[in-house]
Protein backbone atom coordinates (compact mmCIF):
# COMPACT_ATOMS: atom_id res chain seq x y z
CA UNK A 1 0.00 0.00 0.00
CA UNK A 2 2.91 2.62 0.76
CA UNK A 3 4.18 1.63 -2.94
CA UNK A 4 1.44 2.60 -4.25
CA UNK A 5 0.69 5.54 -2.82
CA UNK A 6 4.56 6.68 -3.52
CA UNK A 7 4.09 5.66 -7.07
CA UNK A 8 0.79 7.22 -7.49
CA UNK A 9 2.22 10.77 -5.98
CA UNK A 10 4.93 10.58 -8.80
CA UNK A 11 2.00 12.02 -11.40
CA UNK A 12 2.36 15.40 -8.90
CA UNK A 13 4.25 18.50 -9.59
CA UNK A 14 5.18 18.89 -6.44
CA UNK A 15 6.81 15.39 -6.38
CA UNK A 16 10.75 14.75 -6.28
CA UNK A 17 12.35 11.49 -6.61
CA UNK A 18 15.65 10.42 -4.52
CA UNK A 19 17.49 7.78 -6.33
CA UNK A 20 20.24 5.70 -6.15
CA UNK A 21 21.02 2.12 -8.31
CA UNK A 22 22.81 -0.58 -8.35
CA UNK A 23 23.34 -3.51 -10.71
CA UNK A 24 21.13 -6.75 -9.44
CA UNK A 25 23.45 -9.13 -6.96
CA UNK A 26 22.91 -12.48 -5.12
CA UNK A 27 20.27 -11.70 -2.00
CA UNK A 28 21.29 -8.18 -2.34
CA UNK A 29 25.47 -8.74 -3.12
CA UNK A 30 27.71 -6.10 -1.00
CA UNK A 31 26.68 -4.21 2.15
CA UNK A 32 26.82 -0.92 0.03
CA UNK A 33 23.76 -2.42 -1.93
CA UNK A 34 21.89 -1.95 1.67
CA UNK A 35 23.23 1.23 2.60
CA UNK A 36 23.07 2.88 -0.61
CA UNK A 37 19.27 1.87 -0.16
CA UNK A 38 19.00 3.44 3.75
CA UNK A 39 20.95 6.40 2.79
CA UNK A 40 18.29 7.29 0.41
CA UNK A 41 15.50 6.70 2.37
CA UNK A 42 16.94 8.60 4.86
CA UNK A 43 17.55 11.76 2.43
CA UNK A 44 14.12 11.57 1.33
CA UNK A 45 12.78 11.48 4.67
CA UNK A 46 15.18 15.09 5.67
CA UNK A 47 13.97 16.64 2.96
CA UNK A 48 10.51 15.78 3.28
CA UNK A 49 10.57 17.55 6.95
CA UNK A 50 12.70 20.64 5.85
CA UNK A 51 10.27 20.78 2.69
CA UNK A 52 6.37 20.16 4.00
CA UNK A 53 4.84 21.20 1.22
CA UNK A 54 6.01 18.86 -1.34
CA UNK A 55 6.70 15.25 -0.99
CA UNK A 56 9.78 12.73 -1.75
CA UNK A 57 9.89 9.58 -3.32
CA UNK A 58 12.45 6.97 -2.69
CA UNK A 59 13.58 5.14 -6.09
CA UNK A 60 15.96 2.31 -6.82
CA UNK A 61 17.03 2.26 -10.44
CA UNK A 62 17.76 -2.01 -10.69
CA UNK A 63 20.34 -2.00 -13.24
CA UNK A 64 18.71 -5.29 -14.77
CA UNK A 65 20.37 -4.36 -18.05
CA UNK A 66 24.31 -4.97 -16.62
CA UNK A 67 25.98 -8.00 -18.15
CA UNK A 68 28.97 -8.66 -16.05
CA UNK A 69 27.47 -11.95 -14.48
CA UNK A 70 30.96 -12.71 -12.27
CA UNK A 71 30.29 -9.43 -10.47
CA UNK A 72 26.18 -10.79 -9.60
CA UNK A 73 26.40 -14.02 -9.21
CA UNK A 74 27.92 -14.22 -5.67
CA UNK A 75 27.79 -12.93 -2.27
CA UNK A 76 30.29 -13.03 1.03
CA UNK A 77 28.61 -14.17 4.47
CA UNK A 78 30.75 -13.83 7.14
CA UNK A 79 34.53 -15.11 5.48
CA UNK A 80 32.14 -17.42 3.26
CA UNK A 81 31.36 -17.13 -0.64
CA UNK A 82 28.33 -18.26 -1.84
CA UNK A 83 27.67 -18.71 -5.70
CA UNK A 84 25.04 -19.12 -8.37
CA UNK A 85 27.15 -20.83 -11.18
CA UNK A 86 25.09 -20.30 -14.25
CA UNK A 87 26.40 -20.35 -18.23
CA UNK A 88 23.29 -17.89 -18.55
CA UNK A 89 24.37 -14.68 -21.05
CA UNK A 90 22.73 -11.47 -21.99
CA UNK A 91 21.77 -9.05 -19.16
CA UNK A 92 21.75 -10.22 -16.03
CA UNK A 93 17.63 -9.31 -15.13
CA UNK A 94 16.53 -11.63 -17.85
CA UNK A 95 18.41 -14.78 -16.53
CA UNK A 96 16.42 -17.39 -15.32
CA UNK A 97 16.20 -18.34 -11.25
CA UNK A 98 16.22 -22.28 -12.25
CA UNK A 99 19.03 -23.68 -9.79
CA UNK A 100 18.64 -21.10 -7.24
CA UNK A 101 16.90 -23.61 -4.44
CA UNK A 102 20.84 -25.03 -4.39
CA UNK A 103 22.30 -21.99 -3.76
CA UNK A 104 19.35 -21.04 -0.84
CA UNK A 105 19.95 -24.41 0.60
CA UNK A 106 23.55 -23.76 1.40
CA UNK A 107 23.22 -20.37 2.59
CA UNK A 108 20.70 -21.57 4.83
CA UNK A 109 23.18 -24.97 6.02
CA UNK A 110 25.88 -21.99 6.81
CA UNK A 111 23.59 -19.41 8.63
CA UNK A 112 21.64 -22.27 10.58
CA UNK A 113 18.47 -22.37 11.76
CA UNK A 114 17.40 -19.26 14.44
CA UNK A 115 14.40 -17.07 14.20
CA UNK A 116 16.05 -14.33 12.26
CA UNK A 117 17.75 -16.59 9.89
CA UNK A 118 14.96 -18.49 9.24
CA UNK A 119 13.35 -15.15 8.56
CA UNK A 120 15.41 -14.22 6.26
CA UNK A 121 15.76 -17.90 4.69
CA UNK A 122 11.89 -17.57 3.76
CA UNK A 123 12.50 -14.24 1.85
CA UNK A 124 14.80 -15.51 -0.31
CA UNK A 125 12.49 -18.36 -0.89
CA UNK A 126 10.10 -16.44 -1.26
CA UNK A 127 11.82 -14.13 -4.67
CA UNK A 128 13.91 -16.79 -5.68
CA UNK A 129 11.69 -19.47 -6.11
CA UNK A 130 8.24 -17.80 -7.15
CA UNK A 131 9.68 -15.31 -9.32
CA UNK A 132 11.20 -16.50 -12.94
CA UNK A 133 13.64 -13.50 -13.35
CA UNK A 134 16.07 -12.44 -11.56
CA UNK A 135 14.77 -8.58 -11.88
CA UNK A 136 11.21 -10.27 -10.62
CA UNK A 137 12.82 -11.76 -7.81
CA UNK A 138 15.12 -8.64 -6.76
CA UNK A 139 12.02 -6.63 -7.31
CA UNK A 140 9.58 -8.88 -5.09
CA UNK A 141 12.62 -8.46 -2.61
CA UNK A 142 13.17 -4.58 -2.43
CA UNK A 143 9.31 -4.58 -1.95
CA UNK A 144 9.78 -7.37 1.37
CA UNK A 145 12.75 -5.35 2.74
CA UNK A 146 11.65 -1.43 2.50
CA UNK A 147 8.24 -1.75 1.28
CA UNK A 148 7.24 -0.02 4.26
CA UNK A 149 9.67 3.29 3.31
CA UNK A 150 7.56 3.51 -0.02
CA UNK A 151 10.75 2.47 -1.81
CA UNK A 152 10.11 2.11 -5.54
CA UNK A 153 11.68 -0.71 -7.61
CA UNK A 154 12.25 0.87 -10.86
CA UNK A 155 13.09 -1.71 -13.93
CA UNK A 156 15.01 0.24 -16.91
CA UNK A 157 14.24 -2.74 -19.55
CA UNK A 158 10.98 -2.33 -19.44
CA UNK A 159 9.88 -1.61 -23.40
CA UNK A 160 7.46 1.17 -22.12
CA UNK A 161 9.70 2.90 -19.91
CA UNK A 162 12.32 2.98 -22.58
CA UNK A 163 9.59 4.49 -25.20
CA UNK A 164 9.33 7.21 -22.51
CA UNK A 165 12.58 8.29 -23.63
CA UNK A 166 13.18 6.56 -27.54
CA UNK A 167 14.32 10.50 -28.30
CA UNK A 168 16.86 11.01 -25.61
CA UNK A 169 18.04 7.59 -27.49
CA UNK A 170 18.05 9.30 -30.57
CA UNK A 171 19.51 12.36 -29.65
CA UNK A 172 21.98 10.21 -27.93
CA UNK A 173 23.06 8.89 -31.34
CA UNK A 174 22.54 12.01 -33.28
CA UNK A 175 24.29 14.48 -31.10
CA UNK A 176 26.45 12.76 -28.56
CA UNK A 177 24.94 14.70 -25.82
CA UNK A 178 25.97 12.86 -22.74
CA UNK A 179 29.61 13.37 -23.78
CA UNK A 180 29.21 16.56 -24.26
CA UNK A 181 27.81 17.19 -20.95
CA UNK A 182 29.94 14.87 -18.80
CA UNK A 183 33.26 16.15 -20.80
CA UNK A 184 31.93 19.69 -19.10
CA UNK A 185 31.23 18.27 -15.96
CA UNK A 186 34.42 16.46 -15.49
CA UNK A 187 36.39 19.84 -16.19
CA UNK A 188 34.50 21.61 -13.76
CA UNK A 189 35.24 19.10 -11.11
CA UNK A 190 39.18 19.26 -12.34
CA UNK A 191 39.19 22.97 -11.90
CA UNK A 192 37.76 22.31 -8.26
CA UNK A 193 40.28 19.82 -7.09
CA UNK A 194 38.04 16.83 -7.65
CA UNK A 195 38.77 13.72 -9.75
CA UNK A 196 36.21 12.99 -12.72
CA UNK A 197 34.63 9.76 -11.81
CA UNK A 198 33.17 8.95 -15.33
CA UNK A 199 34.96 8.92 -18.66
CA UNK A 200 32.32 9.31 -21.08
CA UNK A 201 32.23 7.01 -24.36
CA UNK A 202 30.91 9.21 -27.80
CA UNK A 203 28.22 7.13 -27.53
CA UNK A 204 26.60 5.95 -24.21
CA UNK A 205 23.59 3.84 -25.62
CA UNK A 206 23.84 -0.38 -25.81
CA UNK A 207 22.21 -2.93 -27.68
CA UNK A 208 21.01 -6.06 -26.42
CA UNK A 209 20.16 -8.75 -28.86
CA UNK A 210 18.80 -11.84 -27.80
CA UNK A 211 21.25 -14.32 -29.02
CA UNK A 212 24.79 -14.29 -30.11
CA UNK A 213 25.03 -15.62 -33.51
CA UNK A 214 25.94 -18.25 -34.31
CA UNK A 215 25.23 -19.89 -31.23
CA UNK A 216 21.18 -20.22 -31.39
CA UNK A 217 19.58 -19.37 -28.34
CA UNK A 218 18.80 -21.75 -25.45
CA UNK A 219 16.53 -19.95 -23.76
CA UNK A 220 15.72 -16.80 -21.31
CA UNK A 221 18.61 -14.94 -20.53
CA UNK A 222 20.50 -16.09 -23.78
CA UNK A 223 22.15 -13.17 -25.36
CA UNK A 224 24.06 -10.12 -25.55
CA UNK A 225 24.93 -6.24 -24.53
CA UNK A 226 27.16 -4.44 -26.75
CA UNK A 227 28.20 -0.85 -26.76
CA UNK A 228 27.06 0.84 -29.76
CA UNK A 229 29.84 2.89 -31.61
CA UNK A 230 29.51 5.32 -34.44
CA UNK A 231 30.24 4.30 -38.18
CA UNK A 232 30.56 6.23 -41.64
CA UNK A 233 27.37 4.77 -42.88
CA UNK A 234 25.38 4.83 -39.81
CA UNK A 235 26.22 2.41 -36.18
CA UNK A 236 27.38 -0.58 -34.67
CA UNK A 237 27.88 -2.72 -32.43
CA UNK A 238 31.36 -2.50 -30.76
CA UNK A 239 32.50 -5.90 -31.61
CA UNK A 240 30.47 -5.80 -34.90
CA UNK A 241 27.85 -8.14 -33.79
CA UNK A 242 24.87 -6.22 -35.32
CA UNK A 243 24.80 -3.08 -38.00
CA UNK A 244 22.60 -0.41 -38.39
CA UNK A 245 22.08 2.44 -40.81
CA UNK A 246 21.22 6.05 -40.36
CA UNK A 247 17.35 5.75 -41.08
CA UNK A 248 17.49 2.10 -38.49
Amino acid sequence: KKINNTISSLSNERTFTVTTGQQLCLFTGPLYFIYKIISTINLAEALAKEYPDYKFVPVFWMVSEDHDVEEMNHCHVVGKKITWTTQQTGTTGTFSTEGMKEVIDELAAFIGKESNSNELIAIFEEAYLHHSTVTGATRHLLAKLFGKWGLVALDPSDSRLKGKFSEIIKDELENRTSQKIVTATNERLISLGYKPQVSPQEINVFYIGKSLPPTPSKGRGEGYRERIVPESSGFSTRNGTANFSNQQ
